[in-house]
């Protein structure tokens, strides 16, 4: 099963060590355990599985659906602070393993 998600805000919990990507599902369904997938210039492919799904706050009183995840290794992370950008559409699909 996959599923998109369109990006409005994203931050890091830097206590947990957790990103957050807030948005709308566009698509399908999400749930802990799948995967982020987002392929970049067809040369970069970046993936993390999700930790939770939670309810952000947005503007206006708007709850969005927050993706949490952790990210490791520092390169990732370095990855993650500049991908999505705010208004991308991302696929997430069911995690092999």
């Amino acid at each position: 099963m996959t599923a998109t998600f369109h990006v409005q805000r994203r931050f890091a919990l830097k206590r947990s060590k957790l990103w957050v990507l807030a948005g709308t599902i566009l698509a399908g369904e999400i749930h802990r355990g799948m995967r982020i997938r987002i392929p970049r210039d067809g040369s970069i492919d970046i993936t993390e599985r999700i930790h939770g799904v939670e309810f952000v706050d947005g503007p206006a009183n708007q709850s969005l659906v927050g993706l949490t995840f952790r990210v490791a290794d520092s390169d990732d992370y370095l990855m993650w602070e500049m991908f999505p950008e705010v208004g991308d559409v991302i696929e997430l699909e069911e995690s092999s393993a």
